[in-house]
């Protein structure tokens, strides 16, 4: 804890705080302690924690630095900024509570595990006033790559586009961390330089080892193409992940962009006839923003990328094929006219450099 109350009922700032004076917590009223340790930087802890259920002793480092650190941040940006500010109406105490031209909104700087249910508890209490909230998260997020419920957890809408937001207290620059939450070919990452020959090439293998897997979704798609006379590795090079999609699908893109390639042969659809196909798939629970807008976000960039390329067209408000679409009849002759998907590509500027 980094803030207390003196017995003038004065907010004081830890490192502000001098020994041998009363320090007392602004939400339970017991006794603190200020400390400050070798490893750990100056704070306050309870006497006796058992009546204060608004806070959580024993913070890392990392957290304490992390709260200070964008304090000092925003405050650099012109904000004004309110370190723990308690709030009574929520019994909550947001990490930053950050202002500026009667346009306030929430830092909580997340170190540790949080269930998904305790953040939306958290979330729907700042909505309740009119706080936004950002998740920001510290180094124990920054380990490993992070599973895609846990991307969903913390993710927040930002320029556009679904995205996780870090901190690093170890890095001088000390500025945000802004990374886009991009699925392509089953994997999380933001996009950078890709081989694009590459990674086609994997997805048809991910195809080929789905049906020797026999994952019931893929079975049933399966069956549906044997009495097309079809089958899955032989699907148009147009519905293999390209460019990489908003985050949030559990499944594979590539199926769900199979089924609406399917309904798209059968008849015209609307965007909203669309959606409710994608709507159904299972996605990832979000636990800071709507996940019918990802669903939505999703549905638009499918359908964006085949507009570009002139496989579908829109007419009187419904999505129709603009021609019959190349099937392949097996994987070796879907590979051999990946030169020619390539050069498609690049004609309608669809390849990142």
């Amino acid at each position: 804890m980094l803030i207390a109350i003196n017995q003038e009922n004065k907010l004081i700032q830890a490192d502000d705080a001098k020994r041998g004076i009363p320090y007392f917590c602004p939400s339970c009223r017991q006794a603190v302690t200020v400390r400050q340790g070798e490893i750990k930087i100056k704070h306050y802890a309870h006497r006796d924690l058992t009546e204060c259920d608004t806070l959580a002793e024993g913070e890392s480092v990392e957290h304490l630095q992390g709260k200070i650190q964008l304090r000092d941040y925003f405050e650099q940006q012109g904000y004004t900024v309110e370190l723990e500010t308690y709030l009574p109406q929520l019994k909550q105490r947001p990490d930053l509570l950050v202002k500026k031209a009667g346009r306030d909104f929430v830092i909580e700087y997340q170190c540790a595990p949080i269930s998904i249910n305790r953040l939306k508890e958290r979330n729907v209490g700042y909505a309740s006033m009119h706080l936004p909230v950002l998740w920001v998260l510290g180094a124990p997020y920054q380990q490993k790559q992070l599973a895609g419920a846990t991307q969903a957890k913390f993710a927040t809408l930002h320029h556009g586009q679904v995205m996780n937001c870090f901190w690093n207290t170890s890095d001088p620059a000390r500025h945000l961390i802004w990374v886009p939450w991009i699925k392509i070919d089953g994997i999380n990452r933001a996009l950078n330089k890709i081989n694009y020959q590459r990674q086609l090439q994997r997805q048809l293998w991910q195809m080929q080892q789905a049906l020797t897997c026999k994952r019931p979704e893929v079975r049933l798609l399966q069956n549906q193409m044997y009495q097309m006379q079809r089958t899955i590795t032989g699907i148009p090079w147009y519905v293999h992940n390209i460019n990489g999609l908003p985050g949030g699908l559990k499944g594979d893109h590539w199926d769900v962009k199979l089924k609406i390639i399917l309904r798209l042969e059968n008849d015209s659809q609307s965007f909203l006839e669309l959606l409710d196909l994608v709507a159904a798939e299972e996605w990832c629970d979000f636990g800071g923003i709507q996940c019918e807008l990802v669903q939505q976000m999703w549905l638009q960039a499918v359908l964006k990328e085949w507009l570009a390329l002139k496989i579908i067209k829109w007419d009187e408000e419904q999505f129709s094929l603009a021609g019959k679409l190349k099937w392949y009849v097996d994987y070796q002759h879907k590979l051999a006219d990946l030169d020619e998907f390539l050069w498609i590509l690049r004609r309608a500027g669809m390849l990142i450099n």
